[in-house]
């Protein structure tokens, strides 16, 4: 059973093995209504079920109605992907050509990469009146007695508090701005899968510099230097990163939890991070 099947079990249960079973269906279904050809299944399915068009557009389909409609709402705002079409469980959008992501500069074009990521937020935050949902709604597992160090809790609490309560903007955020989401479109690189959540800024920015997971935590000596490029780039206080980091990890190994998942390879990056708090 793969990745994708595993999540969407996890998740859903039987009702999410019903969905798998009708995919093929499915995409029968919308290729039909949108009159689409030369469709191929992607190969690095996580939560959603994601088909290549030809050359030129991608069809994504997922189980959550409301995910769904809350990335439309985002690809709306950021406008960095053309939105080609939708409904209440699929999307329709331009496709990224040649779509290569950042994630292989890691390591050892690392600087570069970051780079990118900087160049790429100069111009993408923004407020809105049309958002609602807020990080302290996301933050609020936090709070529950999970199976983690509760020394690690107690301070993702702290610093739950400490950096709601402090923050000085509310933008709208990309809320899984990481490496894989970033590709080349183009001459330029553009960002896929928005949340669209309200926060500040500072939450993406520690989302991509946990990642891509496995590869950081073989190379622990990259995190001080993407702390430094983006305190300076970006004018945050590289203290207020770490915290974010931190918090981000635990943040990330709660869902994993009670996604019924092994929290362990996130568990060694906030390891790491607290060594350097």
């Amino acid at each position: 059973m793969g990745e994708f099947h595993k999540n969407i079990i996890s998740l859903y249960g039987d009702a999410g093995k019903k969905w798998i079973d009708e995919l093929p269906e499915i995409v029968r279904s919308y290729a039909k209504k949108w009159q689409l050809h030369d469709l191929r299944v992607t190969n690095n399915l996580t939560y959603n079920y994601v088909v290549f068009i030809a050359h030129n557009a991608v069809l994504k389909i997922g189980f959550n109605q409301k995910d769904i409609q809350q990335e439309i709402k985002a690809l709306m705002h950021f406008q960095n992907i053309k939105l080609l079409r939708y409904d209440e469980h699929a999307i329709l959008m331009e496709r990224c050509i040649p779509g290569t992501t950042l994630t292989s500069f890691v390591p050892h074009k690392d600087q570069q990469a970051t780079d990118i990521c900087i160049s790429l937020m100069q111009n993408f935050y923004k407020p809105s009146n049309t958002f609602t949902q807020h990080l302290s709604d996301w933050l609020t597992i936090i709070y529950k007695d999970h199976n983690l160090n509760k020394d690690y809790l107690k301070k993702a609490q702290k610093f739950t508090d400490h950096l709601l309560n402090s923050s000085s903007e509310t933008v709208v955020l990309h809320g899984d701005l990481h490496h894989g989401n970033i590709l080349k479109h183009n001459e330029r690189y553009v960002a896929i899968d928005p949340k669209g959540i309200l926060g500040e800024r500072a939450y993406d920015i520690a989302c991509f510099i946990r990642n891509p997971l496995e590869k950081i935590i073989k190379n622990f000596d990259l995190i001080p230097k993407r702390i430094e490029q983006f305190s300076q780039a970006c004018a945050i206080d590289p203290v207020r990163l770490k915290q974010w980091c931190f918090l981000h990890g635990i943040l990330s190994a709660c869902w994993r939890i009670e996604d019924h998942q092994n929290p362990k390879s996130i568990l060694k990056f906030c390891d790491f991070i607290y060594s350097i708090l």
